[in-house]
């Protein structure tokens, strides 16, 4: 089981986009089992829910790039 040491992340964040739209974001990565987390949540929706792991520590950094409700392009990369 791994302890709040063993992973790095972004608690929920709030942001507000250059269109006015506020998006809430978390991200986190296990260092135990090198699982990788992205949540994305608009007017109390889940936009994006993304959950993988990494073949090694040095491997890709994980990227999600999707269309706002408001339509925006963003993108959200988890790594270095």
């Amino acid at each position: 089981m791994a302890t709040s040491r063993d992973v790095l992340g972004l608690n929920p964040e709030s942001i507000v986009l250059p269109n006015g739209e506020q998006l809430e974001i978390s991200a986190y990565y296990s260092l135990g089992n090198r699982g990788i987390s992205i949540n994305i949540v608009g007017n109390d929706k889940t936009l994006i829910q993304v959950g993988g792991f990494k073949h090694s520590e040095t491997s890709y950094d994980p990227s999600v790039i999707f269309l706002t409700p408001k339509g925006l392009y963003l993108s959200l990369l988890v790594g270095q």
